[in-house]
């Protein structure tokens, strides 16, 4: 190797370690902030309980609360207040005092202001950490000696800890002063550091990989990037926690079962499954869960003698087809085993491999912006949906696949449409069409192809009718299927809202509009990857969404082979899916998910739009931008760039979970 190569060689790995360090450090204070690193002596669920006050807290009273310890590393406690504004301007403060009651010691005493106390009313006494404080009395005094105005101190009735005593002025009461011990867990820290320095090697082994390669291709970048990106992902999201996992869990197990369609009984929409499938999504729905709950359940067993029924309704509309993948990872698993767990890693392991090899497919058959495929298989949400057991993973890969076949015929030399085109096209087609109903406009691609790629004008529009016609019918028979289930749960008002869009589409269309304008920039965060996994948010916050949606735009706007690319009918047709899409995705959610009386439409999420960014991509290719970077050089960029930030992105996940 020559001497500038070691140069260049030298200084990438020092931006890389850099830029890993830089995202190590903002992972570990976001650790630090989550609060993860302590332990709560009172549950959330417990703290809610203390909603009452002790009032005509007065100048001269005390507050004493004896408690014991639960854990070692006993370094801050939070006390609850009820404080107003006018207070909290003022001057007047209060004293705080913790006695280790062990040895008689006063651990810390300090006077507090008001105008410190956060806008919760919390207010967080930090201390030195306390190494041997498990199980040893403490005694904690709040002083009200500068006190001009009457206070509430938050207070349960019940007693929501043990080993407790409280006494307001010398005069002991039953009850829960709000205050809650926080620990140091250190062991947290330390797993959280050993993984962290073990995907730091990882990604800079990677990325050394991938600067090295010479004659690098989308394709190659692809297979030494985000298969590992997604098997990654696959190990540190815990079970449960992707977009919806745990209720489409229930329908892929039942179509493992052989049950293709919920059953409905007395209006309940649930197919009859073992309990132990039903308590995993119970137990997690919309909950804090930790890696520690996995080990917890990595033992339970499928007993199909314990059968329970659950509300499927959300799911049961969904059409079997994108469930495939996940329901023969089940049905593998269950030759070898009836343990919960290995079935339900086997679903997303099988949907993971079938949505890599649609996904490489797309990248090798598209015949230009490949770096866009790829770009978006890179996405945050994209990764989660293919590597849980989300059937948004296979309705991406398809959705590009579709796509990508539909541009290596029109931009192929000499190449016709032949029947096996037709029947590739029409297989594709329907199975998008049958993933979600908003996305049938996509078959619409088909119309892009230029009458000369086929036998006669004839065979362009009997071919297109074909395609576009059986789609259409797949999907109505399944849209007929499905809204059987919601007119059960909808109880009519579904109805109601489709009347309102059909007579007042106006007043529906500046609903519409009114909407995105309010919530865009959460649908753009969101749809570039600022918030991952269920119930608890994993939040990405500003770099990761940022990053890509500056690449997405750059790749789209200076990729030299995108431009000219398409007539302006081609574009027409490009702009007109992208549109109906748009408000498909809006007007489902608007008759599913909204209030009647609603100002904007529920439920839209950025993830929606994945499929359809392609096709943007493409429409934003017409801009003529130039740029003075390589092919190799950009893929280099964007790949390493994206093995440097899944680092901040699973530390994330690990912050929540761990």
């Amino acid at each position: 190797m020559k001497k500038e190569d070691i140069k260049k060689l030298i200084l990438f790995i020092i931006i890389v370690i850099v830029c890993l360090t830089g995202l190590y450090l903002i992972a570990y204070h976001q650790l630090l902030v989550n609060g993860k690193e302590h332990k709560q002596s009172i549950s959330d669920e417990n703290f809610e309980k203390i909603n009452k006050s002790l009032n005509d807290i007065l100048e001269g009273s005390v507050i004493e609360k004896n408690f014991t310890a639960k854990y070692d590393d006993l370094d801050k406690i939070l006390i609850s207040f009820s404080v107003d504004t006018d207070l909290k301007e003022s001057n007047q403060s209060i004293n705080i005092k913790l006695e280790d009651l062990s040895n008689n010691t006063i651990i810390k005493e300090e006077n507090v202001l008001f105008d410190v106390i956060d806008k919760n009313n919390n207010y967080y006494f930090s201390f030195d950490k306390q190494k041997d404080s498990k199980d040893k009395q403490y005694k904690l005094t709040i002083s009200f000696n500068n006190l001009k105005e009457d206070l509430s101190v938050k207070y349960s009735e019940s007693n929501l800890q043990d080993n407790v005593l409280i006494t307001v002025n010398e005069e002991e009461i039953d009850g829960t002063l709000a205050i809650n011990e926080y620990y140091f867990a250190s062991s947290r820290i330390l797993k959280f550091n050993i993984i962290a320095i073990c995907l730091s090697l990882l990604i800079i082994g990677l990325s050394l990989f991938v600067y090295t390669r010479k004659n690098l291709t989308p394709e190659r970048l692809f297979l030494y990037t985000v298969p590992i990106i997604c098997i990654i992902f696959l190990v540190v999201m815990p079970m449960y926690r992707g977009h919806d996992e745990n209720r489409h869990l229930l329908r892929i197990f039942e179509i493992s079962e052989g049950h293709l369609l919920t059953e409905v009984h007395d209006n309940v929409v649930g197919t009859p499954m073992p309990r132990a499938v039903i308590e995993g999504i119970g137990k997690y729905w919309r909950e804090a869960m930790t890696y520690n709950d996995l080990i917890d359940i990595k033992d339970k067993q499928i007993d199909n003698n314990d059968i329970d029924t659950t509300n499927m309704d959300t799911v049961a509309v969904y059409s079997p087809i994108q469930y495939i993948p996940q329901a023969i990872g089940m049905i593998f698993a269950r030759l070898f085993s009836d343990n919960l767990l290995l079935m339900l890693y086997m679903a997303r392991l099988f949907n993971l491999i079938v949505c890599i090899i649609l996904l490489y497919f797309t990248i090798k058959l598209i015949p230009f912006g490949k770096m866009l495929v790829y770009l978006i298989s890179v996405l945050p949400l994209s990764i989660e949906a293919f590597s849980t057991m989300s059937p948004d993973g296979i309705t991406i890969s398809l959705s590009m696949l579709l796509i990508a076949y539909i541009l290596n015929i029109i931009f192929s030399k000499e190449r016709m449409v032949e029947k096996k085109d037709v029947a590739i096209i029409t297989v594709i087609s329907i199975i998008v069409a049958l993933c979600k109903i908003v996305y049938v406009p996509l078959v619409g691609v088909i119309l892009l192809i230029p009458t000369n790629k086929f036998k006669s004008k004839k065979s362009k529009v009997l071919t297109s009718v074909l395609v576009i016609g059986i789609s259409l019918i797949a999907n109505l028979i399944w849209f007929k299927i499905s809204t059987d289930y919601l007119v059960i749960t909808s109880d009519g008002t579904s109805n109601e809202k489709i009347l309102n869009v059909l007579t007042s589409p106006i007043g529906y269309l500046r609903m519409l509009l009114y909407t995105i304008n309010y919530n865009g920039s959460t649908y753009l965060e969101t749809l570039f990857g600022s918030v991952l996994a269920m119930g608890e948010f994993v939040k990405l916050y500003f770099i990761v969404p940022f990053i890509y949606s500056i690449f997405f735009l750059c790749e789209s706007t200076t990729d030299k082979e995108l431009k000219n690319k398409f007539s302006k009918f081609q574009n027409i047709i490009i702009s007109l899916i992208v549109i109906v899409i748009i408000g498909l995705v809006f007007t489902s959610l608007y008759v599913q998910f909204t209030e009647i009386d609603s100002m904007t439409i529920s439920g839209v999420q950025g993830r929606y739009f994945i499929p359809i960014l392609l096709l943007i991509g493409l429409l934003l290719g017409n801009l003529k931008i130039n740029s003075n970077y390589n092919t190799e050089s950009k893929m280099k960029l964007y790949g390493i760039t994206t093995l440097i930030l899944q680092l901040y992105i699973m530390l994330a996940i690990i912050i929540v979970h761990i």
